[in-house]
């Protein structure tokens, strides 16, 4: 059974590949290199903020965005080396996102979507009622649309666990209340996605709250 440990080192070598390519193709060209985050933005008696499983579920999350991003890259590219390195960071991320689905799975968190039946026959679009949502009445969901409420879901209970960890530890009161309005949109696009999904009587994706370590007074 692979350990978060494990997990996080196979991520950050492929983080770390990807960052070095992409400096030697600006330095090829002649581009200025971005300024990265560095030991300077780290604060390293800052105590632990997040679990074990909160890590494993920002690996999968980003390794899943990582996907459709460089997949998406990939097709707007024709310069050949540019094709090969883009498809390479989508094998990396697909390889990233199956260990981290593993893991998750063998700690008893299932990231899965919502199972839909099989449907028994064909259906046919018959009605410009279908369109319902935007007129205002009320139809079941198709799976597409499951699909991305949840996939919406997901990024938003993300994005709210980090920026409650970092507003705690960020030494501005500007930045501190830049976090909370952060964490409270994502909380507002959390409810509006998972009410749509309830309505349906399906489940909404667990908020990763309870592995968000509070540290108080910092």
């Amino acid at each position: 059974m692979m350990k978060l440990k494990t997990l996080l080192n196979f991520a950050l070598k492929f983080s770390r590949k990807h960052v070095k390519e992409i400096q030697d193709i600006f330095e090829t060209e002649n581009i200025p290199i971005p300024v990265g985050f560095g030991e300077q933005d780290i604060r390293k008696d800052a105590p632990r903020l997040f679990s074990d499983m909160f890590m494993a579920f920002y690996i999968v999350q980003m390794a899943s965005a990582s996907v459709v991003i460089y997949g998406n890259a990939y097709s707007c590219t024709t310069r050949q080396d540019i094709l090969k390195y883009f498809r390479n960071c989508t094998n990396d991320s697909a390889e990233t996102y199956e260990r981290g689905v593993h893991l998750l799975l063998s700690k008893g968190k299932d990231p899965s979507f919502p199972t839909i039946p099989y449907a028994k026959k064909v259906d046919f679009v018959e009605k410009k009622s279908f369109i319902s949502v935007i007129t205002g009445r009320d139809r079941p969901l198709t799976a597409n649309e499951i699909k991305h409420l949840q996939y919406n879901i997901n990024p938003n209970v993300l994005g709210k666990s980090l920026m409650l960890g970092f507003g705690q530890v960020a030494s501005s009161s500007k930045i501190r209340k830049y976090f909370q309005k952060g964490a409270e949109l994502s909380g507002n696009q959390i409810k509006n996605f998972s009410d749509h999904l309830m309505s349906q009587d399906l489940p909404a994706p667990k908020l990763m709250d309870a592995h968000h370590l509070f540290q108080i007074n910092l």
